[in-house]
């Protein structure tokens, strides 16, 4: 998998660990877009943040069982918010990763296109080391890319379903 692009975004509560993978993306030679937080502010809201990074990753993702080209990365503390903005756009894939094996078996079984990173119990280079293990790791497929059909069947349903 060639990573193309990554959209990254945080609130308050990841905004110190953001800065620092974003300067380690841009020391790695991967072209990013910040997508905010620009400044600490103890008063934003994570939605927004997750919204700005969760649109173009739906408006650019292929097809469930393709990898993706196209990431995001999102913190906040818990970084659960976050994993529960994103996942309400077509196409996004958010998992909440806090070690290498999960960052792996979400990249492995759910071919996820945005990790999302918790700002209170991640190093810096803990953080760093989750990301590469995600933008490395190879989607599975088989019994799998079965998995993300049917997902993608739900998501279908949801959008042809109108409430009166």
């Amino acid at each position: 998998m060639k990573i193309t692009h990554i959209y990254i975004g945080s609130d308050h509560g990841g905004f110190e660990l953001k800065q620092n993978l974003a300067d380690w993306l841009r020391q790695e030679n991967f072209s990013i877009t910040d997508c905010g937080a620009t400044e600490l502010n103890p008063e934003d809201d994570y939605p927004e943040f997750a919204k700005r990074v969760s649109q173009p990753i739906s408006d650019q993702a292929e097809s469930p069982t393709q990898d993706p080209t196209v990431v995001g990365i999102l913190l906040c503390r818990s970084g659960v918010g976050m994993a529960m903005v994103a996942n309400r756009f077509s196409s996004v894939r958010a998992a909440v990763c806090r070690n290498l094996e999960e960052a792996s078996l979400a990249r492995r079984h759910n071919n996820a296109n945005v990790l999302v990173l918790e700002g209170d119990h991640l190093s810096p280079d803990l953080a760093r080391e989750i990301a590469e293990i995600f933008f490395t790791t190879e989607f599975d497929g088989e019994r799998h890319a079965r998995r993300l059909e049917q997902i993608g069947q739900i998501d279908e349903q949801k959008t042809s379903t109108v409430i009166s």
